[in-house]
């Protein structure tokens, strides 16, 4: 089936991308222009497409929106997709009549999982299950893969940076099974000062020791921390769990859309990824899934669309992943990750990662001198985010205060609680960055930080 067809105006100020039908070329930023683009340059061009950044009323005029890790803006070419689903193709998903609406409705959907499941080198696109986010293939894996896999005494390792959504399904799944969770550690080592500035990567060695002597079954690692922002080596991780038999999820919702995802190079068993976070809509995710594991295995949530027969004693289930997606689908959801996809390939993941590095660079030496910046090792790998704390200032008034001025970070726990009372006791407020984001942003962002901070310290 064709994707989508467009045209780009560059001589329009705004370069509004007119989408003519949601099913037949691919966009393609790069052959309109240069490869070698400027990071100015393409900070224009990825801009103009998202209008919530280019409104002119009060509420929303000069926006800075720095708080990316906590879900992106959405652009046009997104938006289109999602108006044109419910204007030109919203009929029934495997459940209709047998019409060549509803037949186009169900290509349509299933493109979109094929699209995702090339995104992340998926073998296969049945390997790809839609849920309606990373915290519900969590607990997918815990509610479905966990009760018929695991037994009483077994192990399951969770770093201690790990966000809530890879952290309270394991303690439920434990209540079940009574099963055991033992926690990795991560690494301390000082950057600026040995108190406050510790690097947040996997203690390898430790992580070895807790295979060896407790023979886990699911090792249950971010690939990236929504505070800390390093990018854990997953490929060692996964390799090295494998060797002790213990196999590997991946909460995947801060780097899918940010850095390359190769599940067959990374090796991972389960890998979950978020729309929501990648520029797509919200209400839909994926759950990426070694295909063994989850062959055999029952439904823990039943109804229309996961049976081949029903009698009046039983059921007779149809194949992976289609038995585990009950009810309606979020079909308009999942075509708009779809159009994600194709979006972020247009500009590509090697351009945004670029301009991703070079921002955070800016902003790590505009921030370094003003404010206590927590885990940042700038030699590490790691995504565009900066968790910080000012002496005798709030982290909720500095964030509310930025916010009245149409600066948009966010301030408190940000879901890791664990990571919080292990590593420094209290609130931060979080910086992230995107694609839209600019060099100019990051100096307007720091002349009101300072203004912040000048009149909080007063009070």
């Amino acid at each position: 089936m064709a994707s989508v067809s467009y045209t780009l105006n560059f001589n329009n100020k705004r370069n509004t991308l007119f989408i003519k039908s949601i099913f037949n070329k691919t966009l393609d930023f790069s052959k309109q222009t240069p490869m070698d683009l400027s990071m100015t340059e393409i900070e224009a061009i990825a801009r103009e497409e998202f209008p919530i950044l280019n409104r002119e009323d009060h509420d929303l005029k000069d926006l800075i929106y720095f708080n990316n890790a906590t879900t992106t803006q959405k652009p046009n070419y997104v938006l289109n997709a999602l108006f044109n689903y419910y204007t030109t193709n919203n009929f029934s998903v495997y459940r209709g009549s047998g019409s060549y609406h509803d037949h186009l409705s169900t290509q349509i959907y299933e493109n979109a999982r094929k699209k995702v499941a090339e995104f992340v080198n998926a073998p296969s696109s049945e390997q790809i299950l839609f849920t309606s986010g990373v915290t519900d293939s969590i607990n997918f894996v815990s509610t479905t893969w966990g009760p018929q896999s695991l037994k009483k005494d077994d192990v399951i390792l969770l770093p201690l940076s790990e966000h809530n959504s890879n952290l309270l399904p394991w303690w439920v799944l434990c209540d079940r099974v009574d099963c055991k969770i033992e926690y990795v550690k991560v690494i301390f080592i000082s950057i600026i000062s040995i108190q406050l500035h510790k690097n947040g990567q996997i203690d390898l060695d430790h992580l070895e020791s807790l295979l060896k002597s407790k023979s886990p079954k699911l090792l249950c690692c971010g690939h990236a921390s929504n505070v800390l922002g390093v990018i854990q080596d997953m490929k060692t991780i996964s390799k090295l769990a494998h060797k002790y038999g213990c196999l590997v999820l991946s909460d995947s919702a801060q780097t899918v859309g940010k850095v390359k995802i190769d599940v067959q190079d990374l090796d991972v068993d389960f890998l979950a990824g978020s729309s929501h976070k990648m520029y797509g809509p919200t209400g839909v995710g994926f759950l990426y899934y070694r295909k063994s594991l989850l062959e055999d295995l029952e439904p823990q949530k039943c109804g229309g669309g996961t049976v081949k027969d029903v009698t009046f004693e039983s059921c007779d289930y149809i194949e992976p992943p289609f038995r585990f997606e009950a009810g309606t689908p979020p079909v308009a959801q999942a075509i708009g990750l779809g159009a994600a996809v194709d979006f972020i390939n247009s500009i590509g993941i090697d351009r945004i990662r670029k301009h991703d590095k070079m921002l955070l660079q800016y902003l790590y030496e505009r921030m370094k001198d003003l404010v206590n910046l927590y885990n940042f090792d700038p030699t590490l790998d790691r995504l565009p985010i900066i968790a910080f704390n000012v002496d005798d200032v709030d982290p909720f008034d500095l964030s509310a205060l930025l916010a009245s001025k149409n600066i948009i970070t966010r301030a408190g726990k940000h879901c890791a609680y664990l990571l919080h009372k292990t590593f420094y006791c209290t609130n931060t407020v979080r910086v992230s960055l995107a694609m839209y984001n600019s060099s100019s942003e990051v100096d307007k962002f720091i002349e009101v930080l300072k203004e912040s901070i000048s009149i909080l310290k007063k009070q």
